[in-house]
């Protein structure tokens, strides 16, 4: 399912969350507020699903 990141009025659809959530932590670093939102415009809570996405992966 794709997600849209949006920075300001810049929006960017990435073709999965962990895509998503790689798109948002690299454009996190000025000072506009970036969000994660699915196709219908839900916005995804990031601390929520970081920890579900990361369980996969080796600390």
């Amino acid at each position: 399912m794709p997600y849209q990141v949006k920075l300001g009025s810049f929006m960017i659809v990435a073709p999965s969350l962990p895509a998503a959530l790689k798109l948002y932590d690299d454009m996190r670093t000025g000072s506009e507020e970036v969000s994660i939102r699915d196709m219908e415009g839900r916005e995804i809570d990031i601390d929520e699903i970081r920890p579900v996405l990361n369980d996969g992966e080796p600390s």
